[in-house]
């Protein structure tokens, strides 16, 4: 049997790191306590014994805040001046920034321990867990619960403790875990200024090392950062045919923000210049020489309203999706871009057109981009990457003769040719599905028609230039096992083309 403690966040998460370690689970289990819960003490003396859980997140990633708290200085000199203070007169305030993370929903995480059995201790622990208001800062308010399970829960990502590879450190709460905090709480209520948490005998935690659980895959989310398009107080809508007027916008509005965020960031003139660069590659999809990058680069998805009961496929929210964004540096850096494009007007050829870029946080969009599914369909046609055929290719099915018979009324030939055309687009979404990674794809339905009210024809979406030279059709491919998202396919996938939406 298993015991578990879900905890749901529900204004976000801005701790240090992601999952929140057992150990914060534990000291905030220990501060609710002090409120007169009867045999608290012992029950979590039990808990703190029992060996390190197994730990249930959503997926996460980290966004760049441009807000700062305040919080008081404690210390007995200023760091300011220098200066002694009584502890009556410290008001200096120190700033910190704000660790923001963006949560799938649900954004939840579950912590798993083994037992042998229902008990008192673990049946006070799921009390006490009804009173945690946060965990982590004050900000991070959540819902907890306790409860017994036979097995372990499913999640979208498992950790398990006790690895050895590709593993991340967390803190578990060790034996005398309880005293230590009690220890801390009297210390600072006999003395404000305290801080000096060395001097304690023992931390009452330890490092345990984690990792996904054996034969699962995590795969990294590229950061999303999702706007409306306001115009005069009111949303402004653009025809999702015309894919290139608001992607061509957002695209001119990228390349203004990323020499301010270069600025913004970078601490000399040198590490500037490497933060435009990369900006220049990761962002607008440029490469060091001036021409295209070759490697995944941020795409402009613009979002068709595809929601409700009636969709009606107008664009009043565009996405900007950092593919290629994985370590830390380019992630904090398309943060600093997206905070920049926040407010900022659309300009189309050198003219203010009104529009402006509102940041958005609703979870329903970011599910139709992320959500896991077995079944995802085109809610913007795919662009292949190639022809369907190639000159030499039509000459060795004698395109011309076969023509001729689909109109003489050989039904036979006509089908063979459908057929072969069939297979064709098959094995480019194949191809195009493949260099993703992200699954074995068991089957592929191509049409010209949409599969969804609020999308339109492949052959009414306005092409231009490269674009123009392949055919593009609405597809719906199958996975052995669901997978997250976004998923954007084919060749104009960096300009709103081959967006996919995620099936129930």
């Amino acid at each position: 049997m298993h015991f578990v403690i879900r905890a749901r966040f529900l204004a976000g998460y801005t701790g240090w790191e992601w999952p929140p370690s057992p150990a914060r689970l534990f000291k905030a289990l220990v501060a609710v306590s002090r409120h007169g819960v009867t045999h608290a003490d012992s029950s979590l003396e039990w808990l703190e014994e029992q060996d390190a859980p197994i730990v249930l997140t959503s997926h996460a990633n980290r966004m760049r805040s441009r807000l700062r708290r305040f919080v008081p200085n404690n210390s007995e000199v200023d760091p300011k001046t220098g200066n002694a203070e009584w502890p009556a007169a410290r008001a200096s305030k120190e700033p910190e920034r704000f660790h923001a993370w963006h949560v799938d929903p649900p954004a939840e995480v579950a912590y798993v321990w083994s037992v042998a059995g229902q008990s008192t201790q673990a049946d006070i622990i799921a009390a006490i867990a009804r009173r945690v208001a946060s965990l982590g800062k004050g900000e991070d308010f959540v819902i907890a619960r306790g409860e017994y399970a036979n097995e372990i829960p499913s999640g979208p990502v498992r950790y398990r403790p006790g690895s050895l590879r590709d593993a991340f450190k967390l803190e578990v709460p060790a034996r005398g875990c309880l005293s230590v905090c009690c220890e801390l709480f009297r210390r600072r209520a006999a003395d404000p200024s305290w801080n000096t948490i060395h001097e304690l005998p023992a931390m009452g935690t330890h490092l345990e090392a984690y990792s996904p659980d054996n034969g699962e895959v995590v795969r990294m989310r590229p950061p999303i950062a999702i706007f409306g398009l306001w115009k005069d107080g009111s949303r402004r809508a653009f025809d999702v045919r015309l894919l290139r007027v608001p992607v061509g916008q957002c695209r001119h509005l990228l390349a203004k923000c990323l020499n301010e965020a270069a600025a913004e960031i970078a601490s000399d003139s040198t590490e500037r210049e490497e933060m435009v660069r990369l900006g220049q590659g990761l962002l607008c999809g440029h490469a060091v020489d001036g021409g295209k990058r070759e490697g995944p680069h941020a795409a402009v998805v613009p979002l068709p309203s595809v929601l409700g009961p009636h969709p009606d496929g107008r664009v009043r929210r565009v996405a900007v999706v950092g593919f290629g964004c994985t370590d830390p540096r380019a992630i904090e850096f398309f943060e600093a871009v997206a905070a920049l494009l926040h407010g900022r007007e659309l300009v189309d050829g050198g003219a203010a057109t009104g529009v402006r870029f509102q940041r958005e946080h609703d979870e329903d969009w970011f599910s139709l981009l992320t959500r896991p599914s077995a079944v995802w369909e085109s809610v913007t046609p795919v662009v292949l990457e190639r022809p369907e055929f190639l000159r030499k290719d039509w000459e060795r099915l004698g395109h011309a003769r076969r023509r001729h018979q689909a109109r003489a009324g050989d039904a036979r030939a006509a089908q063979e040719l459908d057929r072969a055309i069939a297979e064709r687009r098959e094995a480019l979404v194949r191809a195009a599905v493949d260099r993703l990674g992200i699954g074995e794809p068991v089957d592929v339905e191509s049409s010209r028609a949409p599969w969804r009210a609020g999308a339109h024809a492949a052959s009414q979406y306005r092409t231009a230039g490269y674009l123009r030279q392949s055919p593009r059709f609405h597809v719906r491919v199958s996975f052995r096992e669901p997978v997250p998202g976004p998923i954007v396919i084919g060749r104009g996938r960096y300009m709103g083309f081959g967006l996919m939406r995620p099936l129930p």
